[in-house]
């Protein structure tokens, strides 16, 4: 029997972990396409804004200092750890070096394609049960583009690249500067600068830690009870933006000011450009539809999309997902019907809204819910879980992800 022919997009954490699995089993034939010029997806710091001097657009939201919100006991991959010398919280160079030594020792750069942009993914019989993808792929370097056909596609190009934007009433007369997080790079470019931040999770928090050091003043605006960190002096926490007109912020609570400039942290939008409106995946920038466990493809179980779950140990799910594609697509495990898929799909949407008060910005958040989900997937696929010392990590940090955690645990 001839191999299956399997393309991963993405040569990101999720990609890599795809790439081991299927490297490691002579039933497959896999290719990783990766757009920029070197593995590590949104690892990779970019010192450009908008565009690389290539002209491509910047993938990577990473900027100077940041460094990881989750320990190292739970940033790793199963059975690969980081150095025990390295500090508890990474920085982003720290987890991109990780992923070279990752990518070495497995040996999975012989089956990556760089500078490859997927242009187009397409069922090419998709009344069929057994989907062949076509695959349209542009050689950025040579400026060529190819067709490839495979059995099974892993999407793993990420979510955290394309902004979302709030909708608020008069942006765009706004004549002051502003940008999205994915746009920041360095706290020094806003010396003794008046701030505005809008946004109160990991990544407004941090930003406002570290341009709070160089700014003379910073403003917050978001409508958490209490924020996670202690402000330092020069930060003053306001409500949620009402409006912007020519030259000021205007808030519900009142109060109106002037900033030099205003960071929008406010998280980013699941993108698929090239998803083919023949594979059935939907999506409104924050839920992405329809799925069976959070990733598999219910109109075509031959595609998947890994780590669309937020809030969660990234590289122990990555993992897990694939091991689970790979056993449906040897035919170790079995998915239940198109209609008992769907059926789970509903309940989980329904518990989310009605018992933990989730809104739809909320449709793949997991935090209290993560080990029980990595526990069901485990056990639905009939494979090895994570590793108990893992999980113990992560039960002691999934608090910190938690909407209502009393009612979660229930």
């Amino acid at each position: 029997m001839s191999a299956k022919r399997v393309a991963v997009v993405g040569a990101g954490p999720s990609g890599l972990a795809a790439a081991r699995h299927f490297s490691a089993d002579s039933s497959f034939e896999c290719h990783v396409y990766e757009q920029g010029s070197d593995l590590g997806g949104t690892w990779v710091l970019s010192e450009h804004v908008g565009n690389e001097p290539d002209g491509r657009p910047v993938h990577s939201s990473m900027y100077k200092n940041l460094r990881t919100n989750l320990p190292k006991e739970i940033m790793s991959f199963p059975r690969f750890p980081f150095d025990d010398k390295l500090g508890t919280f990474l920085s982003c160079e720290e987890v991109l070096e990780y992923l070279h030594k990752f990518a070495d020792h497995y040996g999975l750069r012989k089956m990556m394609r760089f500078d490859h942009l997927v242009c187009e993914i397409k069922p090419l019989n998709p009344s069929e049960s057994l989907t062949i993808w076509e695959l349209r792929i542009r050689d950025l370097k040579g400026e060529v583009e190819f067709v490839q056909h495979y059995d099974a596609v892993v999407v793993a190009n990420g979510h955290n690249s394309e902004p979302y934007w709030p909708q608020f009433d008069g942006l765009e007369m706004y004549e002051g500067k502003i940008l999205h997080s994915h746009d920041y790079r360095d706290a020094a470019n806003y010396k003794n600068e008046d701030l505005l931040i809008i946004g109160g999770s990991f990544s407004a928090l941090d930003i406002l830690l570290q341009v709070a050091k160089h700014a003379t003043h910073v403003t917050i605006s978001h409508h958490l009870k209490e924020l996670k960190v202690k402000i330092p002096e020069n930060v003053t926490e306001v409500s949620d933006v009402l409006k912007f007109d020519q030259d000021k912020v205007h808030f519900t609570d009142g109060q109106s000011r002037k900033f030099d400039t205003v960071i929008m942290c406010t998280g980013f939008n699941y993108a698929f450009p090239f998803l083919h409106p023949g594979c059935k995946i939907t999506t409104c920038g924050y839920g992405v539809e329809p799925l069976y466990k959070h990733f598999i493809n219910i109109e075509h179980p031959t595609m998947c999309l890994l780590v669309l779950a937020n809030h969660v140990s990234p590289l122990q799910l990555a993992d897990l997902e694939v091991r689970f594609f790979k056993k449906l697509l040897l035919g170790e495990s079995a998915l239940p019907s198109k209609s008992e898929m769907y059926e789970e799909l509903k309940k989980d949407q329904k518990m989310r809204k009605e018992k933990l008060g989730l809104g739809p910005r909320h449709a793949h958040k997991m935090g209290c819910l993560q080990k029980k989900h990595y526990d069901d997937l485990a056990n639905t696929a009939g494979m090895e879980g994570v590793h108990p010392d893992i999980a113990n990590y992560i039960l002691k940090a999934q608090d910190d992800f938690c909407v209502l955690s009393s009612q979660c645990s229930e």
